[in-house]
C-alpha cells in the first residue's frame, strides 16, 4: 500500500516536471523496498531459528514457569517482532502474553510466560511470532516459532493435612510403628512343625513339658483399595482450583499417599469424557502412589467440553475393567462422583453389580456448595448460596435416595472426606 501511494506521488512528480517530488518518491519507494525486504529477510531466519524450551513448577496452585530460548544463528539481528503465545484457556496465565523483543546476530534470547498450576493435562503453545520493520510500516505474517505440547499437572499434598491424618491414626490406635522386618508382633505359641525355624523355640516350654514348641508371629495384613471416578462435565465446572475435580485430586493423592506409607495395595479407575485411565494392575510403596498421581492428573480440559459421555458408557466401562482385571479380588472400592450422575438408573446398576462381587463400595460425592464457596468472597459467597439453596437440596435428596436402597452415600468436606476414607480403610482391615 505504501509502495502505491509512492508511486502515485511519483506519477505526479513526473507530470508536474518536479525533480524535488520526483527524488523524494524515488527515495520513499527505495526505502519502501529495503523495508520490505527486511522483514523477508528476518521471517527466513526466523524460520531457521531454533527454541528450546524449559519448565519449572508441576504441582498445582504454584507458578508453572514455561521458559522459551531462541537462538538466532545468522548474522542478521531481528530488530523488530512481536512474540505471543497460544494456550489452553483453562490455564490461568499470570504474566504477560505478548512482548516485543529484540534479537541480535548469534545470540540467544528468553521469553517466558507464567500461569497458576491446576490440575490436569493442559495445551501450552503454538509459540508465534511477528516481524515489523523498523518503522512499523510492514509485518510478516504469522510464524510458528514453537508447535503446541502438553503439560501435566499434579494435585498437591498438603504436608498439614498429612500429619493430621498420621496424628489422627496413631490418637485411634490405627497405626502402628513400623520396625525392619516382617511378623515381628507376638500372636501365640503352638506346637512345632517340621520345616519350622528352629530359632522360633521356646526352650523354657521344652524344659518345662518336654516337647518342642515355637512362637507364631503376627504381621499387618495388606488390603487392596480401588478408587474409582465416574467425572461428567459438571465435575470440571466451578471456580478456579476447586471445582469437584481438583478437590477430589487432593483427595485421592492424600490418601493415596498414607496407604503408600501403610504397604497396602492400592489401583485407580479414572473415567472421564477426555478419556479412560487406570492403573494396568494392584501397587504398593511409593510407585502406587506416583503411578495414582499420574492417572489422576490425565483429564485434558480441552477435549472434556468437546463431547459428553453417557452414565451408560461409564457403567459399561467400568463393568469390562472390573471383571477383565479385579473380579477375583475382594476390594474396598471408593467410588466419587456427582449428584448428576449418582441419579441415574445405570449408576444404581453398576453398584449392584460391584456389591453382587462381594465388594465393599463407598459413594463419594462432593456437594458443589461445600467447594466452590471456599473461593468466594462474603458478599459473593452469601449471593451464591441462595442461588444454589434448591440445587443443595436435590443433591440431599439423592444421598438419603442412595442410603434407603443399602448405598453408603458419604458428602463432606475435604478434610472431613480424608479423615472418613482413612476409617473406612482400617476398619476393612480388621
Amino acid at each position: 500500500m505504501y509502495i502505491v501511494l509512492m508511486v502515485i506521488l511519483l506519477a505526479y512528480g513526473v507530470v508536474n516536471r518536479s525533480d524535488q517530488i520526483i527524488l523524494i518518491s524515488l527515495s520513499m519507494i527505495l526505502l519502501m523496498i529495503i523495508l520490505r525486504g527486511y522483514v523477508e529477510l528476518s521471517t527466513a531466519v526466523l524460520t531457521r531459528s531454533e527454541v528450546s524450551v524449559e519448565r519449572s513448577g508441576h504441582t498445582e496452585n504454584h507458578d508453572i514457569k514455561i521458559v522459551f530460548k531462541i537462538r538466532n544463528n545468522s548474522y542478521i539481528p531481528i530488530l523488530s517482532a512481536e512474540l505471543f503465545i497460544e494456550h489452553s484457556p483453562h490455564l490461568n496465565r499470570i504474566s504477560v502474553g505478548r512482548a516485543l523483543i529484540f534479537i541480535p546476530a548469534k545470540s540467544v534470547v528468553q521469553y517466558s510466560v507464567i500461569f497458576r498450576g491446576r490440575v490436569g493435562v493442559h495445551r501450552i503453545g503454538p509459540l508465534k511470532i511477528v516481524v515489523r520493520d523498523p518503522l512499523g510500516l510492514f509485518k510478516s505474517q504469522e510464524i510458528i516459532l514453537h508447535r503446541s505440547f502438553y503439560i501435566k499437572i499434579y494435585p498437591e499434598i498438603q504436608h498439614v493435612i498429612m500429619r493430621r491424618i498420621y496424628s489422627y491414626a496413631r490418637g485411634i490406635g490405627f497405626a502402628r510403628s513400623r520396625e525392619a522386618g516382617e511378623g515381628i508382633e507376638f500372636r501365640s505359641v503352638r506346637d512345632y512343625r517340621p520345616g519350622d525355624d528352629m530359632r522360633r523355640i521356646v526352650w523354657k516350654i521344652f524344659a518345662r513339658r518336654g516337647r518342642l514348641a515355637v512362637k507364631e508371629m503376627e504381621r499387618e495384613s495388606s488390603i487392596k483399595i480401588l478408587y474409582i471416578i465416574v467425572a461428567s462435565q459438571d465435575f470440571f465446572r466451578g471456580v478456579y482450583l476447586y471445582t469437584p475435580y481438583e478437590q477430589i485430586s487432593r483427595i485421592i493423592g492424600s490418601v493415596a499417599r498414607y496407604v503408600a506409607r501403610r504397604s497396602d495395595y492400592q489401583s485407580i479407575i479414572f473415567v472421564s469424557p477426555s478419556g479412560v485411565y487406570y492403573t494396568e494392575n494392584f501397587l504398593r510403596g511409593y510407585n502406587s502412589f506416583i503411578e495414582i498421581l499420574r492417572k489422576i492428573s490425565s483429564a485434558d480440559y480441552e477435549k472434556i467440553f468437546d463431547e459428553e459421555k453417557t452414565v451408560e458408557s461409564y457403567n459399561n466401562i467400568i463393568k469390562d475393567l472390573l471383571l477383565k482385571k479385579f473380579s477375583r479380588e475382594k476390594l474396598l472400592i471408593f467410588l466419587f462422583t456427582d449428584p448428576t450422575t449418582a441419579s441415574e438408573q445405570y449408576f444404581e446398576e453398576l453398584i449392584n453389580r460391584l456389591k453382587i462381587l462381594g465388594h465393599k463400595i463407598v459413594v463419594m460425592m462432593p456437594l458443589r456448595s461445600l467447594y466452590d464457596i471456599k473461593a468466594l468472597s462474603d458478599l459473593s459467597a452469601l449471593i451464591y448460596k441462595i442461588k444454589i439453596m434448591r440445587e443443595t437440596e436435590r443433591e440431599e435428596e439423592i444421598l438419603k435416595k442412595l442410603r434407603s436402597r443399602g448405598i453408603e452415600g458419604i458428602a463432606l468436606t475435604p478434610e472431613q472426606m480424608i479423615i472418613h476414607i482413612i476409617e473406612k480403610i482400617e476398619m476393612f482391615r480388621y
